[in-house]
């Protein structure tokens, strides 16, 4: 019989009753028995004895133990060999019909099917062709003969994650990427050829997870980081990997890729913009800004999608906070893990840490939860494997499949598809439980030490007792703005858009000390009605809390407006109004809000004033100008000549003030003649005199045209714009160099620079 790489041939014959033997071994053997007479680098195991699947349980064993898939003749089927093109091969043939069958794949006890490194075809094993591959949840895995089975059971093992998230799974050796082929070969891969290799995945603009194991020589880290920056440029995509000291691990609670002994490092190509994921306490991969966790009096923890949330936002309010039970509302997911909502509107399932920390500390505010939550018999049963490992400690309480929960009396009550009081089905091993399930309501166990519905509200954690909103708060009603009001500012929204009838309080991201004022690229600010969702996206930093005044803000959706550039999304989100800076003087101050770690965690009184904008971080690249700057030259003029001094020898300035005429020789300096495009420079003076109708704006522009700036050209804009001639100071004079003109303002310098440096060199 001919012998296929890596597929041991295992010979058995029955033993007593269902037991089975090898030749030359007396009496029959046990699981491991027969799994230790197995070469340890097969791939698979071909058992040759007819009417294998009567010994399927024994079977089933060895393949659970081996980690490889045991290949047995069905019942009624004798071995037999047969001609074939590489020569005689055992099959399967059923007795009665004669007629050849195929083999039974036992495989690892792992709760789903698992890939296998060969294919059954009229009956034969034969090997495969090709590249080696192994699905993984959101991605795929590149593994070679060696470590096949390490790969396939860690895929098993690894849940849905992220949507955005796109897993790759490979090893490594000398710093290299690997991949394999059926055929046994190992081929060792550069970024660019391993790019080459996941040419089937759309992976441009997206984010990568590498799965993978770092070195331990340094040479071979060097090398492996530099294969992962040229995979990341090869694809355009963001490749995150475990930091060289950190190792992954599939965690048990919530089946993602965890981080432990370091954090995640993102590999970025060029222009690949803001990051949209972040490595978070817990070691995992998440979108950045976290979970999205809201908290009520009554209701612990809210992080929902927005159409729940929204569906229940009048209800939150009304459940009364009873001591010894927590209520939570988190999401299901259909394997029953338990998932939050991130700042991207996506949910994630969470783990042990996260959970705990939405939950509150079991010795402060009890060990029992009840969850909004409703559920199928298929989610339930997850949701106990779920619970076993994520809260081990903890009694959970939720509606019954099938069952839905109302509020009733203040309190959630299970009600049934037909209206009758429902049942609360009570997940835990706590042998004396402290709540039961009567006529659909939570009520203290006979015995049990619970307070009655009416105790006082929970004793949360010392972080939660601050003087903010425990939730969020419903918005103010809306009216338009009125006639005759004074301009906001804002060309974008319509001269009377939807603004708050009432007063009403807003969290906004102070960027840095409250009391500078908050740090903005454009001419108003983002407030949202809850502060525990904006710290979530803040981390680390301030929250200002504003008093806003009537018509002080506006709720752009309403408007039937769109907020420009990268606001768009933030304007439009549910609970958010914009605060134009016309109209900033109807906001205040509060108290400032201290965020650490994406948790509130103080506040501090500030001066009881009128809110002000801090111009910074404008994508033009000029600190103190705001993103409405007035630009030049005028659209209707495609370029415009002017001169500019560019420094000799230095590094390219932030900004480039713009002239009208060449001013008095200077010798730090060459006088250029520029072809600016239209649109591409500051009209500082016309900023200045826009600005000055906006006292709450704290911006640059009045300095700089004091110092003689009208037009500013911004670094951004220096490649586009052309050197048209250059001259030298002589004397009192400017003298036209023969070199130099016809390259943009960023060849110049660059030039500039490294001549400067070559002659200090010299």
């Amino acid at each position: 019989m001919t012998a296929l790489p890596g597929l041991a041939d295992l010979t058995l014959t029955p033993c007593g009753d269902r037991g089975l033997t090898a030749p030359g071994v007396r009496g029959p053997l046990s699981a491991p028995q027969i799994a230790a007479l197995v070469d340890g680098a097969a791939l698979g195991v071909r058992v040759l004895l007819a009417d294998g699947a009567r010994h399927r349980d024994l079977l089933a064993g060895v393949a659970h133990i081996l980690g490889r898939d045991v290949f047995i003749a069905p019942a009624g089927a004798d071995i037999r060999s047969v001609p074939a093109s590489t020569g005689p091969e055992p099959v399967p043939v059923d007795r009665a019909t004669c007629c050849r069958t195929d083999w039974l794949v036992l495989q690892p006890d792992v709760g789903q099917p698992l890939p296998t490194w060969f294919t059954l075809t009229a009956g034969m094993v034969r090997p495969r062709h090709g590249m080696v591959t192994i699905p993984l949840a959101g991605g795929l895995c590149l593994a070679t003969a060696d470590d096949f089975t390490v790969w396939r059971a860690r895929a098993a093992r690894l849940a849905p994650g992220h949507p955005g998230l796109v897993t790759i799974g490979a090893g490594t050796a000398a710093g290299d990427l690997l991949t394999g082929g059926y055929d046994g070969s190992v081929r060792h891969r550069t970024g660019e050829e391993f790019a080459a290799e996941l040419a089937t995945l759309t992976l441009y603009g997206r984010d990568v997870r590498l799965w993978l194991d770092w070195p331990g020589d340094p040479r071979h880290r060097q090398r492996l980081r530099a294969n992962l920056e040229r995979l990341a440029r090869a694809t355009g995509a963001v490749v995150w990997a475990p930091g060289p000291d950190a190792r992954l691990r599939v965690a048990d609670d919530c089946g993602d890729l965890t981080v432990s002994g370091g954090a995640w490092e993102a590999f970025r190509p060029g222009r690949a913009g803001p990051p949209r994921f972040e490595s978070d306490r817990d070691g995992r991969l998440v979108p950045a800004g976290g979970f999205v966790v809201r908290r009520y009096r009554g209701v612990a923890a809210v992080s929902v999608p927005d159409h729940r949330y929204r569906d229940l936002l009048s209800v939150y309010p009304r459940v009364r906070p009873r001591q010894g039970i927590v209520v939570a509302d988190l999401t299901v997911l259909d394997d029953g893990r338990l998932a939050g909502r991130c700042t991207d509107g996506s949910v994630l399932a969470v783990g042990a840490a996260r959970l705990g920390r939405m939950l509150g500390d079991p010795a402060a505010v009890g060990r029992d939860v009840a969850l909004l939550a409703t559920v199928t018999g298929r989610q339930l049963d997850g949701l106990c494997r779920y619970l076993r490992h994520a809260a081990p400690s903890r009694t959970v309480h939720l509606a019954a499949p099938g069952a839905e929960i109302v509020v009733a009396d203040d309190l959630p009550r299970v009600v049934g598809v037909d209206g009758r009081p429902g049942t609360w089905v009570r997940v835990g091993d706590d042998p004396a439980p402290r709540w039961e399930s009567r006529d659909g309501w939570l009520i203290p166990a006979a015995g049990a030490a619970a307070a009655p519905p009416a105790d006082p509200p929970v004793d949360w954690p010392a972080e939660q007792q601050l003087d903010w909103p425990a939730g969020p708060v419903l918005g103010p009603r809306l009216e338009s703005a009125a006639r005759g009001d004074r301009s906001h500012a804002l060309t974008w929204l319509p001269d009377r858009p939807q603004v708050n009838a009432d007063p009403f309080t807003l969290y906004v991201a102070a960027g840095g000390d409250p009391a500078a004022g908050v740090a903005s690229p454009r001419l108003f600010l983002v407030g949202r009605l809850d502060p525990g969702e904006l710290a979530g996206e803040v981390r680390d930093g301030w929250l200002l809390q504003v008093e806003v005044g009537r018509h002080g803000a506006v709720d752009v959706p309403a408007s039937d407006a769109v907020a420009p550039g990268s606001t768009s999304l933030a304007a439009a989100r549910l609970g958010a109004f914009v605060l134009p800076a016309g109209w900033l003087d109807r906001c205040r101050a509060v108290s400032a809000l201290r965020v650490s770690g994406g948790e509130l965690i103080g506040a501090e009184p500030v001066p009881h004033e009128p809110v002000r904008i801090r111009c910074l971080g404008a994508g033009h690249g000029i600190a103190g100008l705001p993103e409405e700057s007035a630009v030049w030259p005028a659209p209707l003029r495609r370029y415009r000549r002017c001169y500019a001094l560019l420094p000799v020898g230095t590094g390219p300035p932030p900004g480039l003030a713009l002239l009208p005429r060449p001013p008095a020789p200077d010798r730090e300096h060459r006088l250029a003649t520029l072809r600016v495009r239209s649109g591409d420079a500051l009209d500082v003076a016309s900023t200045a005199a826009r600005l000055a109708d906006l006292p709450a704006v704290r911006a640059d522009a009045g300095r700089l045209l004091d110092a003689g700036t009208r037009l500013l050209l911004p670094r951004r804009a220096y490649r586009a714009t052309q050197v048209v001639a250059l001259a030298d100071a002589r004397g009192a004079h400017w003298q036209l160099r023969p070199h130099g003109a016809g390259r943009s303002v960023a060849a110049y310098l660059a030039r500039a620079v490294r001549d400067r440096h070559e002659d200090l060199a010299a």
